[in-house]
This record gives structure tokens, sequence and C-alpha cells, in this order.
């Protein structure tokens, strides 16, 4: 059975940790790919890939949507960046922003996921306004996700046991990090010296 723990890093998959695409995955959807995982129990698991830049901003993927409600945010809200979150109800429009202090959970629109980071609906804050009532909205670092990655019960501690995942730990960093095409060598990079071999593998076997 099972457990979760991944044979080759020695971690567990909990959330807030980076599931690294391994050289057996080869499928176009994950390979190369860093997951950053946001939650797993019993039911499944769900996170989003942080190293699939569109080269859209919010602006340009949701025309339609109005970030006045920002207030002098809206332009820095608008110009976030949007990634390919994963192949999961493409139609969803996730958001994780670098979480600051003082704020709190606002329902739906905004709440803590993992240690210096939130999960944002930015189009709910925009309509209520309560964007426009916080200048932190200003300077706060956003990512924005198309689809997200998302595994039935079991599923993904199966595919970790067979080698398609390493377990890292993530950092704080790692959603916004501005070179997030060079994510998977970074996130190997800062590894200790028993898991400086990682380096070695591939990050995409279609590229070698």
């Amino acid at each position: 059975m099972a457990t979760g723990t991944d044979p080759v890093t020695g971690f567990a998959l909990a959330a807030g940790m980076l599931l690294l695409a391994g050289p057996s995955l080869t499928e176009a959807t994950f390979r190369g790919s860093v997951v950053l995982l946001l939650d797993i129990d019993d039911e499944g698991a769900l996170g989003v890939v942080l190293n699939r830049p569109t080269g859209a901003h919010l602006g340009e993927a949701t025309p339609m949507a109005d970030f006045d409600g920002f207030g002098p945010a809206a332009g820095a809200v608008r110009s976030t960046p949007v990634m390919e979150g994963g192949p999961v109800d493409r139609t969803r429009l996730l958001a994780l922003v670098e979480w600051r202090p003082g704020w709190g959970p606002r329902g739906d629109r905004l709440q803590q996921v993992l240690p210096g980071t939130g999960m944002a609906d930015l189009i709910g804050l925009a309509e209520s306004g309560e964007g426009a009532l916080d200048p932190a909205w200003e300077s706060v670092r956003i990512r924005a996700y198309v689809g997200y990655a998302g595994w039935g019960p079991g599923q993904l501690q199966h595919e970790v046991a067979e080698g398609a995942w390493y377990v890292l730990p993530g950092e704080q960093e790692d959603p916004f990090s501005s070179a997030p095409q060079t994510l998977w060598r970074q996130v190997v990079a800062r590894q200790p010296g028993r898991l400086s071999w990682l380096a070695s593998r591939p990050a995409d076997v279609g590229r070698n």
C-alpha cells in the first residue's frame, strides 16, 4: 500500500510540499513540472503547476472582468502573470497571493492556505470593493492560475511510490519566482548533499 512518503527523497506528502516531475513522467501535461500541493486528504489532492507561464496577464486573460474595485491597485492586479495551473477545470481561475501581516480570512474571497501564502478570489474582492480598502494590494505579489492539478483518493500516493514525482519542501518564494521556467532546477539546486544527485537527472526527458 502506498504510504505517501517519497522513497527517493524521504519526504511525505503534505500541503505546502512541492512535487517535481521525475524523468518517468513523460506526458506533456506534467513533464518537467513543479506542482505546489495545496491540499491532500483521504478524498484526494489538489495543487497548481508553478512553472508554466502563459505569457498573458490577468487583464488579457479575463477581458470581461472589472478590477476597478481594487481602486488604486487595479492596474497592479490586472498585470498579474497568468500561469497554466493544471489540466482540471480550465474554466476556473485560482490566485495565490503573498500573505500580509494583519490579514484575516474573508470567506471564500481570501484565506491563508500555507505559511506566507493565501488563496484569493480576485474578482470577488473587486466586486465587494474590499480590495480598494487595503493599500497592500498595490505591492502584494500575485500569481493567477488557469485550471489546477487534481488526484483521486490514493492516486498521488501511488504515483509517488512509482517514482513519477519527487516530493521536496517548498519555500514561500516558490509561487512568486521571477524565473518560473527554471524553478525545477532552482528547487533541486537548494537540496542538501544526499539529494544533490537529483541535479544530474533531466527535468524534462523530452529535451534530452
